[in-house]
């Protein structure tokens, strides 16, 4: 018998494979959102702050969907998954602007590091609770594909 390949053992797990479909979802989010933001106001003229409100919901439902359908294969009910992933982005919303409040405004250090930390910092905390709130119905990380 062979030894797995090193992408068997890194990727092997559900957990981990579930860790690089959250990534993928997310990309593909953010490009959603950039994209459609760009095209709002490029080329039909639409206020930014107007086109990065349409463009964030745009991309929250694509987002919704693929963590249910890909990243978590929830089994779970739809009114109560979204109420509690509405929830999860009113929270993200309130963790960016406190990271950024209280990196630039009381630690005095550059807002962009404020970003990355953010950045870095909301996305784990994120996947940590729709694996263990929002999606608890995981048939994904139950039964691995």
């Amino acid at each position: 018998m062979t030894s797995p390949r090193w992408h068997e053992q890194l990727f092997g797990s559900a957990r981990a494979r579930s860790l690089l479909r959250f990534a993928a979802v997310a990309a593909l989010s953010g490009g959603l959102y950039a994209s459609f933001c760009a095209v709002l106001i490029k080329y039909l003229s639409i206020d930014q702050r107007i086109a990065t409100v349409l463009a964030y919901v745009s991309s929250m439902i694509f987002n919704y969907m693929g963590h249910r359908f890909y990243t978590f294969d929830s089994s779970g009910s739809y009114n109560t998954e979204i109420m509690k992933y509405i929830i999860v982005h009113t929270v993200n919303i309130i963790c960016y602007a406190a990271i950024m409040h209280v990196s630039v405004f009381i630690v005095k250090i550059n807002f962009l590091y404020a970003m990355i930390i953010s950045i870095i910092f909301v996305p784990i905390l994120n996947y940590i609770i729709f694996d263990r709130w929002v999606f608890p119905e995981s048939s994904r990380l139950k039964n691995p594909v």
